[in-house]
């Protein structure tokens, strides 16, 4: 669960359909995602990439994951490191 949900009471949630705009263009669900992805799209991926690889140091992982108002989420991307004092 998130730290940021849970202690304001809110323990269940469920999943709904967007609204459909236009006839072609079919509804999706949209859901957040806790990731930092290289698209194919990318202008520059040389430096998304180093990037990414930065942002799952293990010494970044443990500043960011699991903190309060942490800009990403709670959980570690690798899973050796669920040790971090969060998970224990």
């Amino acid at each position: 669960p998130d730290d940021h949900v849970v202690p304001e009471g809110f323990t269940d949630c469920d999943i709904q359909y967007w609204p459909k705009w236009e006839k072609e263009i079919p509804r999706t669900t949209l859901f957040g995602l806790d990731a930092f992805p290289l698209l194919s799209t990318s202008r520059n991926p040389e430096a998304t990439w180093k990037f990414i690889k930065y942002m799952a140091r293990k010494e970044v992982q443990a500043k960011f994951v699991g903190e309060k108002g942490a800009p990403i989420g709670n959980i570690p991307n690798q899973k050796n490191e669920i040790r971090f004092h969060k998970y224990t």
